[in-house]
């Protein structure tokens, strides 16, 4: 069974456009979330209540999709991409897409397992991700929303 690896603005957009949906992918365990991916969301989803820091409750409803992969190959996978890194540490591909650190792992967590699909709308990553996942591993948003609403009908 694939599963759906999503991208930061990915979950933001499922957020804020489609909650019914996102609260569906998380209780048939169709999506899951790199750990560096849930840390960039804990930045947005950390509220204070009574004095204390807290994660709003559609954060927590995340935790068991996430996971950590394992990067020991990670430097061999990036070596074969014809990456460049600029002083500012943003990614080239080829010397055309800009990607992030974050950007690379999800590549690679796709690159690695076979049942995941890659959900995001960066344009630079999309395109990277087609090079060299194939377009059968990326769906933007909208697509994964079409695909979601034609399994239920």
């Amino acid at each position: 069974m694939n599963k759906y690896l999503l991208d930061t603005n990915v979950v933001i957009g499922l957020w804020k456009q489609y909650p019914s949906i996102i609260n569906k992918l998380i209780e048939d365990e169709k999506i899951i979330i790199l750990k560096e991916v849930s840390e960039e969301l804990v930045v947005k989803e950390r509220k204070e209540y009574k004095g204390q820091q807290v994660l709003s409750e559609r954060f927590c409803k995340l935790l068991f999709s996430i996971i950590e992969i394992n990067k020991s190959n990670l430097e061999e996978f990036s070596s074969k991409l014809n990456i460049k890194y600029s002083k500012s540490g943003n990614i080239y591909l080829n010397s055309i897409n800009k990607l992030s650190q974050n950007d690379l792992l999800l590549l690679y967590a796709c690159h690695s397992d076979d049942s995941l699909i890659l959900v995001t709308e960066d344009k630079y990553l999309n395109n990277a991700a087609n090079q060299i996942l194939g377009e059968d591993k990326v769906m933007t948003l909208n697509m994964m929303i079409e695909e979601q609403y034609s399994e239920v009908n």
